[in-house]
């Protein structure tokens, strides 16, 4: 009875019938080029803003699935970052330090140091694959894969499990023991959620752990389980860890069981997230009534990327492990290593972020934001508050996904004193993130609590207030929750797009909030919008760049380089910088933007650093007889370790290092006497 109360209030909030005819008239209205561009507006946008277009900003029913999908969100994010915290303490704790816990996580997935008598040969495994085997080895279900079939060419015995069990070293049993206990603790908080679904408790297995094997020839709407290599339905929701195992025997896949417990992480804390709130919703929108109305007011697209929302947050576990199994690829550690030699130890990358505390105008009156960014930049805002609360904390772990594809890489990186060094300095990024997103907070919930609703206590008003920052915060901040994403970057999961997406998410977001502001939202509103847009995000961070070139400029005559500082290239620059958010093409549009207008354009994509390689090898003999100056040498020294980085751990970290040592250099010379 409730659901079909809301459905009656969603579909009055689209102010549609969803008549056959009127669906049908707004089909062909759509195959104009206003219908295709909001169809790709549509795709390019967050879950919230979908929603706003397709119920209005004031549905009470859209607005609620909205909350409620942010609150899964909220509640993975956290689980996953208390796995993710509990694995680094727990090789903190047998190492003796957090350096040393990485490198035992390296040597414990990275060394074929066991071997073992299998099939009429010798099979060398890491430790962490020779623990999947015991436990795969421990479980019925494992063991009859493991033992095979007499017609298959596999037949694992007891004497193979005895001779891997001791080789394990202390540390290899002491992290078996705590895969177990993780595993066996998870059934606590899966059962109640399977029971309240599906009206029976789920089937708890002694010792479980995930089987994983060969991946198995599917059939036709099938896909290979990221985290086991079971053939699943490719619309299922449920993931292959609440199956059935079945009866079938396939071939043993003794995969790093460390990588195979962060991926089933993934893949069950969205499960257990997003479970009952993806099916209530799911219950709401596939309603056939409403998805007529939905296609009368917003054209077949809308309901389709809707669509494509609903399989995301049911599937979302499953595409995110996927995710992780293409992360740890050659091409996957190759575009990590390119993201962080392309931003960590660069000081531009940290300066602009603190443009983020110019995306606050977007969201109250331009005397509103003035004022409170007085005050926040006095102290009376509680910024370090705000910094400390859990929306702040939740995002550090979290991280933009420019962020992330560069912390990833660095967590790619073979451990030594370097890599580890380099580490600790990109978290500065993701710092800084925090650091100004927080200063946005602050003053968006300042504005929210002195226009909280009247008929409120105090302590309801801050409630309200605090929840009403959060979702302003999301929507101009740059993008964390897949929510705040579009669906098309949510669904690419290849690491190429995701680097792509990387340094496309936030214009792609300050894109679209623009479009959807111009759209329909009141005079003012669209204006401060298209300020946050083009001139805080587009013009703020053309005069932001220019001044960082010119501090560490090679030209000792030029305090203002033209080239820099031109008024037509910083228009143009603030013209194209949103451009960067339309995937592939945006950098390619500007540039061609920039060579109509006849202007210098400066190089800005991850291989950047690589088209200065060959100059610098071309200046190595100058540089060996002292015939450049210093300033040149670095240069050279900066485009050779960037290179070489993406392809070794150590050159990557030395490449990082040497962005932060040629900003100083630079700026040391140019801003002291000769």
């Amino acid at each position: 009875e409730d659901r079909e109360i809301a459905r009656k209030s969603l579909r009055a909030d689209t102010g549609k019938e969803g008549g056959y005819n009127e669906r049908l008239d707004k089909m062909e209205k759509d195959t104009g080029l206003g219908g295709k561009f909001r169809g790709a507006l549509l795709s390019l946008s967050g879950f919230e803003q979908v929603m706003h277009f397709a119920f209005g900003r004031e549905s009470k029913e859209g607005n609620a699935i909205v909350a409620a999908i942010d609150k899964a969100g909220n509640v993975k994010t956290d689980a996953v970052n208390a796995k993710m915290t509990g694995l680094r303490d727990f090789f903190t704790q047998q190492a003796g330090s957090e350096y040393r816990g990485d490198v035992l996580r390296y040597e414990l997935t990275s060394k074929r140091s066991i071997t073992a008598d299998a099939n009429g040969g010798k099979m060398k495994l890491t430790p962490a694959e020779a623990i999947q085997a015991t436990m795969m080895w421990r479980q019925p279900d494992g063991k009859r894969h493991m033992e095979g079939t007499p017609s298959t060419k596999w037949h694992y015995t007891q004497a193979f499990v005895d001779q891997i069990e001791a080789q394990l070293s202390p540390e290899a049993k002491a992290l078996r023991g705590y895969l177990t206990e993780q595993y066996t603790s998870e059934y606590a908080r899966l059962n109640p959620i399977y029971r309240d679904l599906y009206g029976v408790d789920l089937p708890q297995n002694a010792l479980y752990s995930p089987l994983t094997v060969t991946p198995q020839k599917v059939s036709s709407g099938e896909m290979n389980d990221p985290v086991t290599g079971a053939a699943i339905s490719a619309t299922s929701s449920t993931p292959g860890a609440l199956r059935t195992r079945g009866i079938s025997v396939a071939e043993p896949e003794f995969r790093d069981s460390l990588q195979t417990y962060i991926r089933h992480t993934m893949q069950m804390e969205h499960w257990m997230a997003f479970a009952k709130v993806s099916t209530d919703t799911a219950a709401l929108l596939n309603n056939r009534d409403v998805r007529n109305s939905i296609e009368e007011k917003g054209g077949e697209e809308a309901s389709k990327v809707l669509g494509k929302w609903l399989e995301y947050f049911a599937q979302g576990g499953t595409k995110d492990a996927a995710s992780q199994l293409a992360f740890n690829s050659i091409l996957g550690r190759l575009v990590n290593h390119a993201a962080s030699v392309a931003l960590v130890g660069r000081a531009s990358v940290l300066v602009i972020q603190s443009l983020q505390l110019g995306s606050a105008l977007a969201e109250m009156p331009a005397g509103a934001y003035a004022v409170r960014l007085g005050k926040l930049l006095t102290g009376q805002l509680n910024w370090g508050t705000a910094m400390h609360s859990e929306y702040i904390q939740r995002r550090m772990h979290e991280m933009p996904p420019l962020v992330r594809q560069a912390m990833a890489g660095l967590e790619g990186l073979k451990p030594s004193r370097l890599t580890y060094a380099t580490s600790k300095l990109g978290q500065l990024i993701g710092g800084a993130d925090a650091l100004f997103t927080a200063g946005t907070y602050a003053m968006v919930y300042d504005y929210q609590l002195k226009n909280a609703p009247e008929n409120l206590s105090q302590a309801e008003k801050e409630a309200w207030a605090h929840a009403a920052a959060e979702r302003s915060t999301d929507r101009v901040a740059q993008p964390v929750k897949a929510s705040q994403r579009s669906i098309y970057e949510n669904l690419n999961t290849s690491p190429l797009a995701k680097l792509t997406w990387a340094f496309a998410s936030e214009a792609r977001q300050k894109m679209a909030l623009s479009a959807w502001a111009v759209a329909d939202r009141p005079m003012a509103e669209k204006l401060r919008v298209l300020a946050v847009t083009w001139g805080i995000g587009g013009m703020g961070a053309a005069i932001l760049r220019a001044a960082i070139r010119d501090a560490k400029s090679d030209d000792d005559d030029e305090v203002f380089d033209e080239k820099n500082w031109s008024p037509k290239r910083l228009l143009l620059s603030a013209a194209t910088g949103p451009l960067q958010g339309i995937p592939v093409l945006g950098n390619n549009l500007e540039a061609a933007i920039f060579a109509a207008a006849g202007e210098y354009h400066q190089e800005g994509d991850i291989i950047s650093g690589t088209k200065q390689l060959g100059a610098a090898i071309k200046d190595i003999p100058d540089a060996v007889t002292g015939q450049q100056d210093a300033t040149k040498d670095f240069k050279d020294v900066e485009a050779l370790l960037s290179a070489m980085g993406y392809f070794n751990s150590e050159a990557a970290a030395a490449g990082s290092l040497s962005h932060l040592a040629r900003d100083l250099f630079g700026a040391v010379k140019n801003f002291t006497p000769n």
